[in-house]
Order: C-alpha cells, then structure tokens, then sequence
C-alpha cells in the first residue's frame, strides 16, 4: 500500500484545473481544493483493507478511522440536543477559516476537533437567537476545555489532537 503523501499527491494531480482560482494543498490528513475568495473542499483520503477502514495522515502513516460512524454520531448529536448544534459547528469552522485566512501563519485545530468540541459543550436554551447559542457554547468551552485532549467520539481511547503540539492546542 502507498504511504498517505503519494496519494495525495496523486488526488492533487486528478483535481488540477488551471480554470479554478485558487489551488490544491496536499494537507497533513487530507487535500484541500480552494476555490475563489475562501472556499474550499478537504478530500480525505481513505483506504478499506480487511474490512477496516484507514484515514492516510502524512508522516504518520494509515490510522483506523471509521467516517460513517462519526457521521452517524454526530447526526444522533443533534437529534438529542438540537439542530442548532450543526450551525454552532460550522460557525467555529467559518471563524476558523475566517482566522487563518487572516493569519497565514495561524494554524487552528480542523474541523473534526471543533466539531467535537462544539457538541461536547454545546448550550441551547428554548427561543434562544443562533447567536446567544453561540456565545454561551464557545464561552463553555473556553471556561470548561482544560485538559488540552479531545477524544475521538466513536473511539475513546483515541485522542484527536495527540499530533498537536502543545502551543497549537494553546493557541
């Protein structure tokens, strides 16, 4: 099996288009395509062998990963507490993306953690506006979020920032 890089330079190489602005980068644990201004698509890459399934991270090699069962978790998630929970987690990616593309040198946790992170410390109150839930789940977090680990929901054992530096989980 080719290490995790090869094929992703390889996916680069298939979404190559000299039509797009913007470009590929070949990420530690995914391609990202970007488009005009500040969009874009991650491609993971993935391989299934001996009916496993393997998330390719570049200097790391395949690590188990199961995409389907952190999908259905996080759409369990939001049945038991709201759907307000799917807006707040994509506000911290768009604040995310919003940060880094202001700051090139700022590299923040991905989505997954902060996914994570957002129904960990979720906080909804009836009739409340999108941007109170905000304010009081990211304000949870800060207050409550100290042990700088973030455990993989479908897998409990695994910490989903254990190849995070100490100064990029402070950050």
């Amino acid at each position: 099996c080719p290490d995790p890089q090869k094929v992703k330079e390889w996916i680069v190489k298939a979404v190559k288009d000299d039509r797009r602005k913007g470009g590929e980068i070949n990420g530690k644990k995914c391609v990202r395509v970007e488009y005009a201004g500040e969009k874009h698509i991650d491609l993971p890459v993935y391989i299934n062998k001996d009916k496993k399934n393997y998330l390719g991270i570049n200097e790391v090699g395949w690590i188990e990963s199961n995409p389907k069962a952190i999908s259905d978790w996080f759409k369990k998630e939001i049945e038991n507490k709201d759907e307000d929970l799917r807006k707040v987690a994509r506000f911290l990616k768009a604040w995310k993306d919003f940060r880094e593309h202001s700051n090139k040198q700022l590299k923040l946790f991905g989505g997954f953690q902060l996914t994570v992170l957002a129904v960990k410390y979720f906080k909804s109150g009836k009739d409340e506006d999108i941007e109170d839930t905000f304010y009081k789940t990211i304000s949870n977090m800060y207050r409550n979020w100290t042990d700088g680990a973030i455990k993989n929901p479908c897998d409990k054992k695994q910490d989903i920032t254990d190849h995070y530096s100490p100064s990029k989980k402070e950050t």
